[in-house]
This record gives C-alpha cells, sequence and structure tokens, in this order.
C-alpha cells in the first residue's frame, strides 16, 4: 500500500513541478520572439481631465503659478515652451529619449529635475517652485495641469 502512495505522490509532485516550470517560461511560447511587444507601464500615469473645466483651471494654476514667466511660447525662455509637447518625443540631457505622455508631464511638474529637456539647466525649477509645493499635493492640481498642457497648440519656435 505505501508504495501505491508513494508513486502517487510522485506523480502528483512531477506534475506540480512541470507546471511551475512550464509558467515560469510563459506558458511555452518563445520569449526571444524580437517582433513582441510590452505594453508601456502606465500605472505610474495620472487620470488626466480631458473637460473644458480642468483645462480652464490648469489654465489659472499655470498663471497663478507664473509657469509663462519660463515656459515662453517662443522656446526662447529657461524652460522647454510647452505648446503642442503632449504627445512627442523629449530629448534629455542625459542622451535618453521619452514621449511627452501624462506620466512624464506630471513627473516633471512634481519632480522637475527626474528628466532634463538637452539645451535646459537642472535645478531652476525646482528653486522656483519652493514658492507653491505645498499647492501641487493639493488633489486634481497636477492633473489639471497637464490637462492645460495637453491643450496648448504647437507654436512656431
Amino acid at each position: 500500500m505505501k508504495s501505491h502512495a508513494s508513486s502517487r505522490i510522485a506523480a502528483l509532485l512531477v506534475v506540480v513541478g512541470f507546471t511551475i516550470v512550464l509558467a515560469a517560461c510563459g506558458g511555452g511560447s518563445d520569449s526571444t520572439d524580437p517582433t513582441a511587444t510590452t505594453a508601456p507601464d502606465t500605472s505610474a500615469a495620472p487620470t488626466v481631465p480631458t473637460d473644458a473645466a480642468a483645462i480652464e483651471r490648469g489654465e489659472t494654476l499655470f498663471v497663478s503659478f507664473n509657469c509663462i514667466q519660463c515656459h515662453l511660447a517662443t522656446g526662447s525662455g529657461t524652460a522647454p515652451a510647452l505648446g503642442g509637447i503632449a504627445g512627442t518625443e523629449r530629448s534629455l540631457d542625459n542622451g535618453e529619449t521619452v514621449i511627452a505622455d501624462d506620466a512624464y508631464l506630471a513627473e516633471s511638474i512634481t519632480d522637475p529635475n527626474a528628466k532634463i529637456t538637452k539645451g535646459y539647466a537642472g535645478a531652476i525649477m525646482a528653486a522656483s517652485m519652493m514658492n507653491f509645493s505645498s499647492q501641487l499635493d493639493e488633489p486634481g492640481t497636477v492633473e489639471d495641469l497637464v490637462a492645460y498642457i495637453k491643450s496648448l497648440p504647437a507654436t512656431d519656435k
């Protein structure tokens, strides 16, 4: 009787082990397929409203925070022009490129030194943001600013 029970346990262990190995390697699919794509990680992306009220609130914040002082429409300011920036590829000072999606725009507002646009100096925005950084913690503030930035039309630089 013991040998029959031992055989069943051994068979069960083989099946469980095979299942674990199969799951670990993607169910037998070829994970080295160069045409395979991975969806971008959007877990950090804020939920940005697109309604006119959010855009208007964002514009009010943009003006009250005096963002226009550095983000000139001509691109000649101490920070990049923001018109038409949403969805574009941005070259960074470290040689990397990123897409200016919602997550990038939000990060650039909340942590301006995280990714510095090529041709611009770091630390300038962080220093100027000290005056209103606590207001960025208010619910909806960053999302409304991103909504406004996304609404800005591209400008000739």
